[in-house]
């Protein structure tokens, strides 16, 4: 292997493609930027319209993103967030990115192109503890932890993740499933389209899909990722959070997680960053009532159980 990554430094992966024969890597300047936009997309499409990216396009051989991590293998992961969808994920990130000495990667597409590439696992946990060592490099020069936030389909490849990471703690939001399904009916995420996520990773036959209405399809996708988030926290894998709990439940978890308790000047600063729309941080947060979306269908009643089951978990370790 030769040392390709030596001249990355500032640069950032934002797109591998898994599928080319060897595997590339789109690279983005991104220098001294913080990621401090909701969604790491944000951050690399605001740096990709710079005139110095649009005139040195760069992309390697995946192999330049294993170097990159042997020569500089970047902060080890503080915890990963794994999540619902419409459940309070991007304001635990936003939180997360509030702090000082902190880098938060928020839903990274080369994360997903890693974990959804055809390869055997082996590769897949190389490639991606490189990646997320690349992700976390310091760009300040005095950053301590890292907070990587997975798409809301990721939780179907938590074991994965965690072959790669084994000690890193993982958190699993979630929310009333009434709520997260009017917000998935309004505005659908892309896995909550029939046909985007193979049915390798749902195990649900895209034809049984297709014959469902358009709710029963939401709920049905939603079940999926519940009784996911379910599986791995009655197996331990997982920490539970719910919507409910934040923003204070958040604030404490991520001050303790920096060993930052003691800091009442930090616990401000995560509590004025809350006040405002994580998704559209120039609004302010409202929280809506999961009680006016009950007029919803039986697409909900096994979610329902679901949510119910994941709530009698919560408890019980709160209690023990």
């Amino acid at each position: 292997m030769t040392d390709q990554g030596a001249g990355l430094v500032g640069w950032v992966p934002y797109r591998v493609r898994a599928g080319d024969a060897p595997p590339r890597v789109a690279w983005c300047h991104v220098g001294a930027r913080r990621f401090t936009e909701p969604f790491f997309s944000q951050t690399i499409d605001a740096c990709l319209d710079r005139l110095f990216n649009q005139l040195f396009a760069h992309e390697t051989p995946i192999d330049a993103l294993l170097d990159q991590h042997r020569l500089r293998p970047g902060i080890a992961p503080t915890a990963f967030i794994f999540h619902c969808s419409r459940c309070g994920s991007t304001l635990y990130s936003q939180l997360a990115a509030a702090l000082p000495q902190t880098i938060a990667i928020s839903e990274a597409p080369p994360i997903d192109h890693i974990l959804r590439a055809a390869a055997p696992n082996e590769v897949r946990i190389e490639w991606l503890r490189a990646l997320v060592g690349v992700l976390g490099q310091p760009r300040g020069g005095d950053e301590r932890h890292l907070f990587v936030k997975f798409d809301a389909w990721h939780i179907a490849q938590l074991p994965l993740v965690q072959r790669a990471f084994p000690s890193v703690p993982c958190l699993y939001l979630y929310r009333d499933p009434a709520d997260v399904l009017a917000s998935q009916l309004r505005m659908p995420g892309m896995h909550m389209v029939p046909g985007v996520l193979d049915t390798s990773i749902t195990g649900i036959d895209l034809r049984t899909l297709l014959a469902l209405s358009r709710e029963e399809q939401r709920g049905r996708l939603l079940e999926w990722v519940f009784e996911a988030g379910l599986t791995h926290a009655e197996a331990g894998r997982v920490a539970l959070l719910n919507y409910t709990e934040l923003p204070e439940a958040a604030i404490r978890q991520l001050l303790a997680w920096c060993r930052l308790s003691g800091r009442a000047d930090l616990r401000r600063v995560l509590e004025e960053t809350a006040r405002f729309d994580a998704k559209t941080p120039s609004l302010y947060f409202s929280r809506t009532d999961a009680t006016t979306n009950r007029g919803l269908s039986g697409a909900t009643s096994r979610l329902e159980t679901l949510y119910e089951r994941l709530e009698a978990h919560r408890r019980a370790a709160v209690i023990s």
